[in-house]
């Protein structure tokens, strides 16, 4: 009888576990179907990730629009150091495309454009001209750091870093405040003038780069596709070294591609597009886009 009653005790405490279980089980579904529920409800936007130098800023100004450019893209949004939230893309207007006075930066120094204030345009117009047929919703972040090097400016804790983090997270938050779901579909850089000028920099350029590039994945997607539009063959000793690096990086990485830049239109400097240089430039990379990334 004992024994009897120790046996329907133990199936007696086997069902409660057994029961217990299942409703873990349930609430744990249920909570996941909620989940799916609230993430089919939230478009995914695809987000741009703009940065670099000055040429990545774009030494062009509002006397260089054309001038059915004079407007609101429709569907694109910016978002810079000194945006609250992402603003409707409209070239010349106040969304000055670099970091701002940080360090020296900005207008007033000696890095400002000195009639067109910064209230340009930079590839991006170009990019955006093209994409407009996709009728389709983009961020795009642009940090742009003229003179910058890699070392002392975009490593995990410098400025750029730091702010490309902050931007990341600035953008995240305002889609989640807008039942949006940020889809990083594209890393832009170009950059790679300022590590050209000795042997120094530019020897350790490609380590850097890497370790640069899978910080940003890590910040985004593992799998972020990087475009790297390269320097021209320009007036630093080093431009040719920078350049290979730029193309053995995408032969060694399938997420990363190789855009030729030196047979563009460049300023009499060799050193900064010009205005129908950055353009031509911002076509190359959406189209690029829309053969191989979209």
């Amino acid at each position: 009888m004992i024994a009897y009653r120790a046996h329907i005790s133990v199936k007696l405490l086997e069902l409660k576990i057994l029961s217990i279980l299942i409703f873990k089980k349930s609430a744990l579904l249920i909570i996941a179907m909620i989940f799916v529920m609230n993430l089919q409800g939230q478009d995914r936007v695809p987000v741009i990730l703009l940065m670099g130098q000055s040429n990545a800023m774009g030494l062009a100004g509002r006397n260089d629009l054309h001038p059915e450019e004079f407007k609101r893209f429709d569907n694109f949004y910016i978002l810079a150091s000194w945006t609250d939230i992402p603003e409707q893309y409209e070239p010349g207007h106040r969304q000055n495309p670099w970091l701002g006075n940080a360090k020296g930066w900005g207008e007033g120094s000696e890095m400002a454009l000195p009639t067109n204030k910064g209230l340009g345009f930079g590839l991006e117009l170009g990019f955006i001209k093209t994409m407009e047929k996709l009728e389709q919703k983009f961020y795009i972040i642009k940090l742009a750091l003229p003179a910058s090097n890699i070392d002392e400016h975009w490593m995990p804790g410098s400025l750029g870093h730091n702010e490309m983090k902050r931007l990341i997270a600035k953008l995240e938050q305002h889609c989640r405040a807008v039942q949006e779901i940020p889809d990083y579909r594209m890393l832009i850089w170009h950059r790679g003038e300022s590590d050209a000028i000795n042997i120094e920099r530019s020897s350790t350029y490609a380590a850097k780069l890497e370790k640069f590039i899978e910080s940003v994945r890590r910040q985004t997607t593992l799998s972020l596709p990087v475009v790297i539009t390269t320097i021209n063959d320009g007036p630093f000793d080093y431009d040719s070294e920078i350049r290979s690096i730029h193309l053995k990086l995408s032969k060694s990485d399938k997420g990363i591609h190789y855009i030729e830049t030196s047979d563009l239109e460049y300023l009499p400097d060799k050193l900064h597009l010009s205005p129908k240089g950055l353009r031509k430039l911002g076509q190359r990379v959406a189209e690029l886009y829309l053969n191989k990334l979209r």
